[in-house]
């Protein structure tokens, strides 16, 4: 069963796209592609009854249909319980020797005990925006299932380098406490465990 959200409350920030457009007009030329994602546990895909329905490969099979003429590469450099801190450090060996033309990064749920308030955080998306080839940037903010994450600590930095950024939490939780009319997915639904959404979420 198909599930759908509202996009325009999941999109918080717009942002400048012009980094995706260059990067789908490069598929949509046949040229190769490569999308990587960087997170803690939702990323890596814990809880997902296959590593094919975690959220970071839903979003390279969407590359894959979209852009059929496209040789299109997955790179998963989500590890659970990791925090920016940490992939800060790890970024270059994990991801970015990829090459990634196509960059989603997600630790809005497990900053919470970075100590440096994001600025870990602003580090790892100032890394990724300097390479050379410059590739696409978006930023995911998950949610947990007491209706929290670290978005409004998060989201000056996506703000500041006008980053295209998405938020779970503004696009589903509203169903959850009842405040649309319309409820398209329960938390039960959504959530396997406190943390982690199911194949559904």
């Amino acid at each position: 069963m198909e599930y759908q959200v509202k996009l325009d409350q999941g999109m918080i920030n717009r942002g400048n796209w012009k980094k995706i457009k260059e990067c789908m007009k490069k598929a949509e030329r046949g040229e190769d592609i490569t999308t990587g994602f960087l997170g803690g546990s939702i990323t890596q895909g814990s809880l997902s009854s296959t590593p094919q329905t975690c959220y970071a490969y839903l979003v390279y099979e969407w590359w894959k249909k979209k852009f059929p003429e496209s040789e299109i590469t997955f790179v998963n450099a989500g590890i659970g319980g990791t925090t920016s801190q940490f992939g800060v450090s790890r970024v270059k060996e994990h991801l970015l020797s990829y090459q990634p033309d196509f960059v989603l990064i997600e630790f809005a749920v497990n900053d919470e005990g970075d100590e440096t308030k994001g600025d870990c955080y602003e580090s790892l998306v100032r890394k990724v925006l300097k390479l050379p080839w410059r590739p696409a940037v978006v930023l995911l903010f998950s949610v947990f299932a007491n209706d929290w994450n670290l978005q409004e600590r998060l989201q000056p930095v996506g703000r500041q380098y006008d980053l295209p950024m998405v938020s779970i939490l503004d696009a589903v939780t509203p169903q959850f406490s009842g405040k649309e009319q319309k409820r398209v997915i329960t938390k039960n639904q959504f959530f396997y465990d406190m943390f982690h959404p199911t194949n559904l979420g």
